[in-house]
């Protein structure tokens, strides 16, 4: 029974494969999620230098901003600015990197092209650009203020400037633009350049405009295409923006626990939901730099209350003033970034396949211990947010959890970048002073001390609900990868770009075309004392092995054997020549295949070998042919490791390979390169 398999172009990333469309879907979820691998791992050390550089610069500068000691400060700058141009450009490099992954030859240009897509969208929706032309009337609000005895008023539209106040914490005086594409920006403009150059990097144009063929042609397309996308952007953006603001204000009320343990909760579980595309940057840019927060200022370690209501717009700054009620859209989340987070790391290195635990281990170890430390998330979410959705839904539960427990316990812990151990020890002593001026049960359950008993707990639960979810439902997190389903490889259709004829190809044709042969042994009969018999060989074109006899032995022919009779006091007898023979599972994996499945397959050429070579195995898998290959890999590898140590038996010396990291394809030729040196 045949396959049917169509030659057909190849398909750009996230078109099915498959009439399974849920494996489909799941699969270009996987790939999206190991392209965001590539800016993701910027992150790390990125994130120590910002944090410990920052602190430098906190450290040598007054509250007015004025440097009070140069050389610390200096120092502080330089370590700072190389961390923090990652996380203040994040959205580009999300564009750049999910484009050269997503790109079928990861070649540079389809980068260049992204990061300009990005900029268009951008550009085109920063302040006074396409929102402001659509709804610079709508949902507006009033300002006042007074320049150099200049009375001044106007209306800016809430669906894109949130209010600035006087020190009163009344009064508007203006506002602050807040529209921003964000990552989400930066991960469709990598989506849609990663599908134009994969769509039209071969496109031939009239020779008068040949040089505009190919590659070179992406750019203005992909010009093209930015446009419509960025009016996409200010239609539906800003109303976004705007419902979650409403949300925030509604919530926004420290002081009333019957409205502040629910919600921080909600807001909480929707700033991890609302991570993957950049919008929680909306709940945090209200909740920690527009809030007004007012009250008395209560002084670190003491808890002395003042006598002075003052306001701060935003909990971080009003916790940095240590007014009274500040903290609660901060505090909540340092039991999970210290943790929750790093304990999700360590599930998913105990739920990697033994052979890739080492592997992973590193980079997840290393992002781990930058979430206790500084604070930084994003490495370990975004290395499964995109491919499983269910742990990030868990994830937002167990977070908007301990953060409702943390504001119901009353605790007040703030930072200055995140919420990470360094942010911890910084904010201890202002911390404990809100606690003291705390009476009854709150004074005990508010001391900064039970966010280290919740850190423990968070950690804890994490681990297990994690470890739990990724092994139960076998989800593809860094180390669990597999191989592409044999049912979809089964089903597979591929476009030939030059015919649409119908192709028949057999795993026959495809072993012929790995250049591997069944490995037959040579025979040869041993010779009595007064003659010299040669079989007639049984196996097609194969050599025949030529016998050591006494002189004047006529060589036989294969046709005709005929008998030849050396002279009786001088023969020879010729040794018999045994053919070593490899282990028969090459023979018989061969035949089984081609018995087993006679089934039309496509093998694919590599066009740059050099190239191909740098790729990582799955990568490598999916150009030269081995997902056509359904027999399992492991018993592939299986029989090749076999016949490596029949070789080496036999003292046969080969080239040092790592048969775990070859894909199917790369197997076979090796299988079929050992066994000719065996009989060889």
């Amino acid at each position: 029974m045949f396959l049917s398999i169509k030659k057909k172009k190849e398909t750009t990333f996230g078109t099915p494969n498959s009439p399974n469309q849920k494996a489909s879907f799941l699969m270009l979820l996987q790939e999206l999620g190991k392209a965001l691998q590539f800016p993701v791992a910027l992150l790390p050390f990125a994130a120590i230098l910002n944090r410990f550089g920052a602190l430098g610069v906190t450290f040598t500068t007054d509250a007015n901003g004025v440097i009070t000691n140069d050389v610390g400060y200096w120092i502080s700058f330089i370590i700072q600015k190389p961390g923090s141009v990652a996380f203040d450009n994040l959205p580009l490099l999300f564009a750049i990197g999910i484009a050269f992954g997503l790109a079928k030859d990861h070649r540079g240009e389809v980068a260049l092209v992204s990061a300009v897509f990005y900029f268009i969208i951008a550009v085109m929706n920063a302040e006074h650009g396409l929102p402001e032309m659509m709804y610079k009337n709508v949902l507006t609000f009033e300002w006042h203020k007074t320049v150099e005895g200049q009375a001044q008023s106007g209306f800016l539209s809430s669906l894109f400037y949130v209010k600035n106040f006087a020190g009163d914490g009344k009064t508007v005086v203006g506002g602050s633009y807040v529209l921003n594409v964000g990552v989400l920006g930066g991960i469709v403009a990598g989506c849609f350049s990663a599908y134009l150059y994969n769509r039209f990097q071969n496109v031939k144009l009239p020779e008068a405009l040949g040089f505009f063929s190919g590659r070179r042609f992406v750019p203005m397309i992909a010009t093209v295409v930015a446009i419509p996308v960025a009016f996409s952007f200010a239609i539906v953006w800003p109303w976004i923006q705007y419902v979650l603001m409403l949300f925030g204000q509604a919530v926004a009320n420290p002081n009333n626990p019957a409205v502040a343990v629910p919600g921080t909760a909600v807001y909480a579980m929707l700033n991890r939901l609302l991570l993957p595309f950049g919008l929680h940057q909306i709940l945090n840019t209200f909740f920690w730099f527009q809030l007004p927060i007012g009250g008395p200022v209560i002084d670190p370690i003491t808890g002395h209350i003042g006598s002075q209501t003052i306001w701060a717009n935003g909990d971080i700054s009003a916790f940095t003033k240590g007014i009274q009620g500040s903290g609660f859209f901060q505090s909540g989340f340092f039991p999970i970034m210290m943790g929750g987070i790093p304990m999700i790391a360590v599930a998913m290195i105990f739920a990697a396949k033994k052979e890739n635990r080492k592997k992973v281990s590193g980079f997840l170890g290393g992002v781990a211990l930058v979430s206790i430390v500084s604070g930084i998330t994003e490495p370990i979410e975004f290395s499964f947010v995109f491919i499983s959705p269910i742990l990030l839904g868990i994830h937002a539960v167990l977070t908007g959890l301990f953060v409702a427990a943390s504001t119901g316990m009353g605790i007040e812990v703030g930072f200055g970048f995140s919420a990470g151990l360094i942010d911890y020890i910084v904010s201890f002593a202002q911390s404990w002073g809100f606690a003291a001026s705390k009476t009854g049960a709150l004074g005990v359950t508010s001391n900064p001390l039970w966010t280290l008993a919740l850190t423990a707990a968070a950690g804890g639960v994490y681990f297990i609900v994690f470890y739990t979810l990724i092994t139960k439902l076998d989800i593809q997190t860094p180390g669990r990868e597999h191989d592409v389903p044999p049912s979809l490889a089964a089903n597979v259709e591929v476009k030939n770009a030059e015919s649409k004829t119908e192709t028949k190809v057999t795993v026959a044709t495809l072993v012929q075309n790995a250049n591997i042969e069944p490995v037959q042994p040579k025979v040869v009969v041993a010779p009595k004392t007064d003659k010299v018999v040669v079989a007639k060989p049984k196996v097609e074109q194969a050599k025949t092995e030529k016998v050591v006899v006494a002189k004047k032995v006529a060589k036989p022919k294969v046709e005709q054997p005929k008998v030849v009779k050396p002279k009786t006091d001088k023969v020879v007898k010729p040794k018999v020549v045994k053919p070593k023979q490899p282990k028969t599972e090459v023979k018989d994996l061969t035949n089984d295949l081609v018995k087993k499945y006679d089934a039309k397959l496509s093998t694919k050429k590599i066009v740059d070998e050099e190239a191909h070579a740098k790729l990582e195995v799955i990568e490598r898998a999916k150009v030269d042919g081995s997902a056509e290959i359904t027999e399992a890999r492991s018993e592939l590898q299986k029989h090749a490791s076999s016949l490596r140590a029949e070789a080496k038996k036999q003292g046969i010396k080969l080239k040092d390979a790592n048969l775990r990291n070859m894909t199917k394809k790369e197997l076979i030729v090796y299988m079929k390169n050992t066994a000719l040196k065996i009989n060889s």
